[in-house]
């Protein structure tokens, strides 16, 4: 199964940058946007693990994203703000987002969409052990 390109384009590399200038990336994040009132506000989601390591590797507040570009091609920003969530048992963190939708090629998910599981839907659907899932991340070669 091919997963869609709205699901795809939403993911984003996390990592740091080696002492010659490289990107090198620990795992994959996703974008969502949230609106409260009149402003929207654009948060890069991913697992607390990816995050440790980076910050293990090359220090805290290193962290860096990397995006594709409309052009083509790929920036590298920095991200050194992280909120892990409160109980250390629960692998994910989120940080703010700033990609501009003019530069980057990249899709968000609202906050709400039917495209993210939520208790309601759990329950509304019958979802357990047992069900099919999938992950969407980047190749190792990409």
């Amino acid at each position: 199964m091919r997963v869609d390109d709205k699901i795809r384009d939403t993911i984003v590399a996390i990592g740091g940058v080696d002492s010659r200038g490289r990107f090198v990336p620990f795992g994959t994040g996703f974008v969502v946007v949230n609106q409260i009132e009149e402003d929207f506000y654009q948060n890069i989601v991913t697992a607390r693990h990816v995050v440790d390591g980076v910050e293990a590797a090359f220090g805290d507040g290193e962290v860096r994203v990397r995006a594709n570009t409309r052009d083509g091609g790929a920036l590298v920003l920095p991200a050194p703000i992280w909120h892990r969530h409160q109980d250390e048992n629960v692998d994910i963190t989120i940080g703010p987002g700033g990609m501009d939708r003019e530069v980057f090629s990249i899709r968000m998910f609202e906050c709400g969409s039917e495209l993210i599981l939520t208790p309601d839907h759990i329950e509304k659907n019958d979802i357990g052990v047992g069900d099919d899932i999938f992950a969407v991340g980047m190749f190792v070669q990409r």
